[in-house]
């Protein structure tokens, strides 16, 4: 079911905002909506722009948190009451974060240092296959030298035209697929010469700096050395680290940080509150929204105590801009099966909800479909182990066909596929026998009767009387239907037809005109053959509806059959003892994989297009209410 929704506005002096937010509005699930929009012919409205005052706080609470290594793994259903003061939270977190600010310094210093490390290993990694001593090349009083990298497409033109010149050498390193290192070298009288043209290329310049202890290192030896001193560094950070987190958590008490962290969160959801609301000429705020009929009648009893707050339940939603959004409320059996209905689209506000419906004719198609006790059994307990694992809904879902599985295996006498241990309590599907594809056909027409009346109650509930009547799922579409299968039931018999063919005919014709009258097309000619092409297709689409069910008895004799196929393979036929158990339980696996993937399939089709289609348009937006904890 739907729960019923009602708008609400609520009103007061714009700096009273936060302390009714704090007080009331966050005991409540309320979807806001933006006022300005909803109240757009309203003059003298604008939105309402101010600077949190709680963001940069709240950052700090979080960092101190994940400092002291505490997670706030709560639900709001157990945190216990915050009797702290907003001044109080403000300076609970300061302080320890002015106390960590102190005591991080020296490791930031460390982080520091250990970048200037990388950034120096990374320049020299790519020299380490040259085998000299860096610190001689400093030495050179007539050669410039320069460590660096270029394009690979430069490097093909340099050595295309210039690697010969006895006044420049380049010595490379590392290369890429983008790049290649090196170093050039040049005569003291061609250094600006040098330095121009590899400019053209695109050689980046990289400093290699040495000190006193690193001179006459070569750079594979540079490059160890560096690596060490990063390596020594990473461990002074960690051994830092855990002394700043043990120091802070003797220094700083976490449930003193959490409270206030949740005060501040609170705080900062309640002046969230304010890009929802509009400011008044006279400075006042006006807030609106959506809110179940049960919360409205609470928080009205609530704010008619607060001289600061009006409180307006509007009674007439027809005058609201917004329509109102959609809370799905079903029993708990039923919930998961709301999985399946999202799939499709969320019910609008005006729409049955079609989860009892699809809970329960999935249920039953599914076990007509798949009926063997010993499967439906290993399904159910299946989706017991998906949903205690991962808490999928598909889990809870598989548990309800399972049993329905094992159910209709009752009836028909089949344990894992195995039909001389007892005999059916109603029937045993088989290929001999084509009763259960017409019981199938029954059932068909039985469920798309019942499309039809929620289609009404469905127009009904909009106040769409035309389409209550004349729509093709309507009334009239319900009698031709019904005409329509009386006539097929009475040619069978040998019955007089004129009646039947004229209660079949004349909704139609009422179906005719209704959609005569919506036709786009001009010429009178164009819009009798549209019609007649939409009437064609609304009797096609009866027809295959109703043989579109035969599936569910098909795939029940399928399933029959591949099990009697699996048991022949298995030497079981006719005795069970002498059968192989290895292909018994393997065809039973692939059995339960296959069809049973299948099966879940097919019925959602049968959902979705025969019975939905008729009744269901899904286009409702999710109730969704400000969060503030």
């Amino acid at each position: 079911m739907i729960e019923r929704m009602k708008f609400i506005n609520i009103m007061g002096p714009l700096s009273d905002l936060e302390r009714v937010a704090e007080t009331y509005l966050c005991k409540h699930e309320i979807q806001f909506e933006y006022t300005i929009k909803e109240l757009h012919d309203e003059k003298g409205l604008t939105p309402i722009s101010l600077p949190n005052p709680y963001g940069e706080v709240l950052k700090k609470a979080e960092n101190l948190l994940k400092t002291v290594s505490v997670q706030d793994d709560r639900n709001s259903k157990n945190k216990p009451p915050n009797n702290m003061s907003k001044e109080e939270a403000f300076k609970v977190i300061e302080q320890a974060d002015d106390y960590l600010s102190e005591v991080n310094k020296s490791r930031d210093s460390l982080i520091e240092k250990r970048s200037e490390l990388v950034r120096a290993a990374e320049n020299i990694e790519p020299f380490n296959g040259l085998n000299f001593r860096i610190g001689d090349l400093q030495r050179f009083r007539f050669i410039k030298y320069q460590f660096g990298k270029m394009p690979i497409s430069s490097f093909m033109q340099f050595e295309a035209f210039l690697y010969n010149d006895p006044e420049i050498l380049f010595v490379d390193g590392k290369r890429d697929k983008q790049y290649i290192w090196g170093i050039y070298f040049a005569a003291g009288n061609k250094r600006e010469k040098a330095d121009s043209m590899f400019s053209t290329l695109h050689f980046d310049a990289i400093d290699i700096s040495l000190t006193e202890e690193t001179e006459s290192m070569t750079p594979a030896e540079l490059y160890s050395d560096t690596m060490r001193q990063i390596s020594e560094l990473n461990d002074s950070i960690t051994e830092k680290e855990k002394k700043i987190s043990d120091n802070a958590a003797e220094r700083i008490d976490s449930e003193l940080i959490l409270a206030a962290y949740d005060k501040l969160k609170l705080l900062d959801r309640c002046f969230d509150l304010h890009k929802y609301a509009a400011k008044t000429a006279n400075n006042f705020y006006i807030l609106v929204g959506w809110i179940t009929k049960r919360n409205a009648t609470a928080l009205s009893d609530e704010l008619s105590k607060d001289d600061l707050a009006v409180f307006i339940i509007e009674n007439d939603n027809e005058s609201i801009l917004s329509a109102p959004p959609t809370k799905l409320k079903n029993l708990t059996p039923l919930r998961p099966f709301e999985f399946f209905v999202r799939m499709y689209g969320l019910p609008s506000y005006d729409e049955i909800d079609p989860t009892p419906f699809m809970a329960l004719t999935y249920t039953v198609l599914f076990g007509i479909m798949f009926g063997d006790i010993g499967q439906g059994l290993v399904l159910s307990l299946l989706g017991l182990f998906l949903f205690l694992k991962s808490k999928l809904p598909l889990g809870k879902i598989l548990m309800v066909i399972g049993l329905s599985s094992a159910f209709f295996g009752l009836l028909y006498g089949s344990f894992f596929g195995i039909e001389e241990l007892f005999d059916p309590l109603w029937m045993r599907p088989s290929p001999e026998s084509s009763d259960i594809l017409f019981y199938a056909v029954y059932f068909g027409v039985f469920l798309i009767f019942i499309s039809l009346i929620f289609n009404l109650a469905n127009a009904i509930r909009k106040k769409k009387l035309k389409n209550m009547l004349f729509q093709a799922n309507g009334l009239a579409g319900m009698l031709f239907y019904g005409a329509a299968l009386g006539c097929l039931l009475v040619m069978i018999n040998g019955g007089s037809l004129g009646l039947l063919i004229l209660l079949a005919v004349v909704p139609l014709l009422l179906i005719a005109l209704a959609i005569l009258r919506h036709v786009k097309a001009t010429s009178v000619p164009m819009r009798l053959f549209e019609t007649v092409i939409e009437i064609f297709e609304i009797v096609l689409s009866y027809f295959t509806n109703t043989l579109s069910f035969i599936r569910v008895g098909a795939f029940a004799l399928s399933h029959a059959c591949m099990m009697g196929v699996v048991m022949m393979l298995a030497n079981a036929t006719h005795d069970l003892s002498k059968g192989n158990l290895f292909v018994i339980i393997a065809g039973n696996v692939l059995v339960m994989g296959l069809e049973g993937l299948i099966v879940g399939i097919q019925v959602l089709r049968l959902e979705f297009y025969e019975m939905f289609s008729r009744f269901y348009e899904g286009t409702g937006r999710e109730f969704e209410p400000v969060k503030f904890i």
